[in-house]
């Protein structure tokens, strides 16, 4: 439902309860909405028991996050031998009153108290409640940030075991150490998420590539890459640099995104993705500069540039070469988001500086997506494009003729033979306010006969919410 895409999953306030207490009027239409209820938060029966009523019989997405402090009653309850009956039951018991339903979707936010570690208890929860899933998302931290422990595993037998649970898509947010715990039918998975469980925890490839080397199926894969901090941050770099002979092929893999604050050559190249047609990359953090010859996302897109037809890229993650480079690879794409999410255009001095060495703008680069009359597609960028978001700093004049220029002659009919595509739609978001009127565009189009709608020049606001802009720039 597009009113609950808006919040984060099982955000607090539920927004449905915030809805149902606008008036009368909208209570009613909202205890009328069973979608409006399907998220559910395991905390407490009655609260859970009014949730299933209002969801009727659609699918419920269940959360249940663990809550252990040091008090001393938990410090009691950790001492004593009622810890299945005291701590366990009221969950199983809540989770009990969802058995009607179908489950798309369990999620585990478990927080191990080190001193009372007795939240992963909950992990057995997908294995012993008899449901069948689409989805599993599971997130494990220690509270006080430090790595886990292997007695905090014990009593769940050293891992979690969900190879006869039936799901195909699974979301793994820990230690990249203790994705070895994680028993799953990996073999079965389409959908795979992994990364670190908060932004201070270092998640590195080589776990991964253990992963992915057992998922045959994978249609879709996301990773966050974190690196941890290092006092000789050089060495970080050499080592990302040497060579790996290991080769791991996805065949079914469309998509994949990969979220990263350092070099990523080590995890690409390992990759083999024949039908690969959308790659997501993005910063996590400190913004690394890709070169052309030692990026990760620069070399999966020269292997695999001529299927792609999606590409959203933070493109300041690259240098200027190697942006020119991804973009000459690209003969199908059809829609291309190149922006610099919440953070504006970085514009380096280039006055007599190589290439390889400033971060990439867009400004030079907009002549070459047209193509002379009579040339042959390859003369310009991305022949096929038909839609467009970019992140810009300002619209100056020469800005200003290139947009126009642009969207003129990719507008026109019977471009080269109908071999460039029509741009269908244009978005640009700039950093400040520029010298010239974003207006002026529309006029000139205007001016010259060619067709504006789904045209789109704003001023970004200075303050934003992140999970907008990533994706529209505006």
């Amino acid at each position: 439902m597009t009113f609950l895409s808006l919040f984060p999953p099982h955000s607090s306030p539920h927004p449905s309860v915030t809805i149902s207490h606008v008036c009368r009027r909208w209570r009613n239409i909202a205890l009328e909405l069973p979608l409006l209820w399907t998220q559910i938060e395991v905390s407490n029966r009655p609260h859970t028991e009014a949730f299933i009523s209002r969801a009727r019989d659609c699918a419920l997405d269940v959360s249940l996050t663990s809550h252990v402090g040091n008090s001393a009653s938990y410090q009691e309850l950790a001492s004593s031998d009622e810890v299945g009956e005291r701590f366990l039951r009221p969950i199983v018991d809540t989770l009990a009153l969802c058995k009607e339903n179908e489950w798309k979707a369990l999620r585990l936010h478990l927080r191990i108290n080190p001193s009372i570690p007795i939240a992963l208890a909950w992990a057995v929860i997908p294995a012993s409640c008899g449901k069948t899933f689409r989805e599993i998302i599971i997130n494990i931290a220690c509270s006080d940030g430090q790595p886990t422990q292997e007695e905090y595993w014990e009593d769940i037998k050293g891992g979690i075991d969900l190879r006869d649970v039936p799901f195909t898509s699974l979301t793994l947010k820990m230690e990249s150490a203790d994705l070895c715990r994680v028993h799953a039918p990996w073999n079965r998975l389409t959908d795979l998420t992994v990364g670190p469980p908060t932004d201070l925890i270092p998640f590195e490839p080589a776990e991964v590539l253990d992963i992915l080397a057992v998922t045959p199926h994978l249609i879709s894969l996301a990773v966050t890459f974190r690196s941890p901090d290092s006092p000789f941050p050089f060495l970080d770099d050499m080592i990302s640099l040497l060579p790996s002979n290991r080769k791991i092929s996805l065949e079914a893999l469309k998509y994949l995104t990969v979220l990263t604050d350092q070099q990523t050559l080590d995890f690409t190249s390992a990759l083999i993705l024949p039908v690969l047609t959308r790659l997501i990359a993005r910063p996590n953090g400190n913004l690394v500069l890709e070169e052309r010859t030692s990026g990760g996302i620069v070399d999966i897109v020269r292997r695999c540039g001529s299927h792609l037809v999606d590409l959203s890229l933070d493109y300041q993650l690259l240098t200027q070469s190697a942006l020119e480079c991804v973009l000459q690879h690209l003969p199908m794409v059809q829609s291309l988001i190149l922006t610099t999410g919440d953070r504006g255009v970085e514009i380096s001095n280039s006055q007599g500086v190589d290439r390889d060495q400033i971060r990439a703008t867009l400004d030079p680069l907009l002549e070459k997506f047209i193509s002379s009359d009579g040339a042959l597609p390859g003369a310009c960028l991305c022949p096929r494009l038909t839609n467009v978001i970019w992140g810009m700093s300002e619209c100056t004049d020469n800005i200003r003729g290139g947009l126009v220029e642009l969207i003129r002659k990719r507008r026109e009919d019977e471009r080269v033979g109908g071999r460039v595509a029509r741009l269908e739609s244009i978005t640009v978001g700039f950093d400040k306010e520029s010298p010239c009127r974003l207006e002026a565009v529309t006029e000139d189009l205007t001016h010259l006969g060619i067709d504006t709608r789904r045209v789109e020049l704003k001023v970004r606001g200075h303050h934003r919410e992140s999970r907008i802009v990533s994706y529209e720039v505006l």
